[in-house]
């Protein structure tokens, strides 16, 4: 058979397989997950609530899917009607043609062409209409900038492919195209700064994940004050910070007094729940790990070792591995005890299954060691009954730490967390610190948390949940939401 004879075939077969498929399963998932429930919140006249001095104010994010938009975007929709009604110009970045510059390999009808994704342009185009919309240029050409000379993409690729070490010829090509679109980011976003005049906030998903940041970038080298978010903790909802979302840094105040009984009351409904928090998966009913061969159970509760939340966390090991590793050799040191690694339940998104090797590389080292176990969280009892089963708990940096803590067990962080960045507790100082609480925590004699400390952590959760986090799973109208967004309403309108 001729090459070109093969050529053809291949194309044939890739029409086939990668666009036609694709298309077709598109369109069947478009009739059963209509846009139309989501289609009005961004009316071209929204209804004038009052004239206060109108704010310019831009708005990225691509996290949504081809049939309907996700929790974070759809709070996004919801937070620019209640600006909207309220007089401010609010206006959605929209890639469609051009930059090429989206999320290609990921979420996209066709995964081997240039960006932007097209099932990202059904949406805008679905979701937003002309009067809240920028729009970019069709570029076929481009000029190199300066400022993208030695940009580090890594969190970008960590994110595309799920993984913390992304290889291979794939990785090359999107790296390649990940170039070539952030200048073509740049030219756009400097055309339509040009015409629009500049914002007075840029709302910009996450920051670390690719495009955000390059837009970031962008926003800082033009002084465009930035505004980040993310999915917040609860289902409808969203996180604002001035850094980065997935560091989770907000103002926290030790002497707000808030009802801390909320806290006890969401612990109690995950200690009963049938699904984990992010609903990946449905818990088993029988603790297959209750051993009684073992004088004490350890916990092990694991992060994914790719997500953006992991970015300048490392302040004892160089990663998790590393501590995986060290963990290993300590274990080994007490054949009494049984050590239980559990899996992020994560890592059964659906959206982006994991691709990181955390679940083999851990199988492979603790099959020669008799006192060492794996819990995959599909197959198993709920996270939080393991929990208060355990005598001890060791963790990277999983907000479990925190859950762990309020429910008065042991706990032994090993990375820079949240509660950490925020000033509520003290992380270990180095590497002999953390070994010294690690031997305490074994042998039972590890300081329990002071009064003042459990307070202020429990004072702390309270404020991220339900001070700093904007739950829009029952509101009715735009007063309810003009009442939710009240605190980042006023933000915008003070400079702050």
């Amino acid at each position: 058979m001729s090459n070109s004879i093969k050529l053809l075939l291949n194309k044939i077969r890739y029409y086939l397989l990668q666009t036609f498929l694709r298309k077709f399963f598109f369109g069947l998932k478009s009739i059963f997950f209509k846009l139309e429930e989501y289609k009005s919140i961004l009316s071209e006249k929204p209804e004038q609530l009052n004239n206060k001095k109108s704010k310019k104010i831009w708005i990225f994010d691509y996290t949504s899917f081809f049939h309907t938009p996700s929790k974070a975007f759809h709070g996004m929709m919801l937070f620019a009607k209640t600006l909207s009604s309220i007089g401010h110009n609010v206006k959605f970045i929209k890639c469609n043609g051009s930059p090429n510059a989206c999320n290609i390999g990921f979420q996209t009808l066709s995964p081997n062409s240039n960006m932007p994704c097209k099932s990202c342009i059904k949406n805008r185009d679905n979701l937003i209409g002309d009067k809240f919309s920028l729009k970019f240029e069709n570029l076929s050409e481009f000029e190199s900038n300066e400022s993208l000379k030695f940009f580090d993409y890594k969190s970008g690729l960590q994110n595309i492919f799920a993984s913390s070490n992304p290889t291979g010829k794939k990785v090359d090509i999107i790296k390649k195209r990940m170039e070539d679109g952030a200048n073509i980011w740049f030219q756009n976003l400097n055309d339509i700064y040009k015409k629009e005049g500049n914002p007075d906030i840029l709302y910009l998903f996450n920051g670390k994940t690719y495009p955000e940041n390059i837009i970031s970038l962008w926003a800082e080298e033009n002084n465009v004050k930035i505004r980040y978010f993310e999915s917040g903790v609860f289902e409808n909802s969203l996180f604002f910070s001035d850094n980065f979302a997935a560091s989770t840094i907000f103002n926290f105040d030790k002497n707000e007094k808030n009802d801390l009984s909320k806290i006890n009351d969401l612990l109690n409904s995950k200690i009963n729940s049938k699904q984990d928090p992010f609903n990946m998966v449905s818990w088993g009913s029988k603790d297959v790990f209750q051993n009684n061969l073992y004088a004490k159970r350890f916990s092990i509760f694991l992060n994914l070792p790719y997500d953006t939340s992991q970015i300048d966390a490392d302040i004892v090991f160089d990663d998790i591995y590393s501590w995986i590793d060290e963990l290993l050799i300590q274990i080994t040191k007490f054949p009494e005890y049984l050590f239980l690694f559990n899996i992020h339940p994560a890592i059964y998104d659906p959206k982006r299954p994991s691709r990181e090797g955390l679940k083999r590389y851990i199988k492979k080292r603790i099959k020669s060691i008799k006192n060492c176990y794996l819990r995959d969280p599909k197959f198993s009892v709920s996270t939080y009954q393991i929990l208060l089963n355990s005598d001890g708990v060791l963790t990277y940096n999983s907000t479990v730490g925190l859950e762990a803590r309020l429910l008065k067990i042991p706990v032994l962080e090993a990375a820079e967390t949240h509660y950490f960045r925020n000033h509520v507790i003290d992380p270990p100082k180095n590497y002999q610190d953390w070994l010294s609480k690690f031997n305490k925590l074994i042998n039972g004699v590890l300081e329990p948390m002071k009064v003042e400390d459990y307070n202020n952590l429990s004072n702390y959760y309270y404020q991220l949940l339900y001070k700093n986090t904007f739950n829009y799973s029952n509101m009715k109208n735009l007063n309810e939401l003009n009442n939710l967004f009240y605190n980042e309403i006023k933000k915008i309108e003070l400079n702050h």
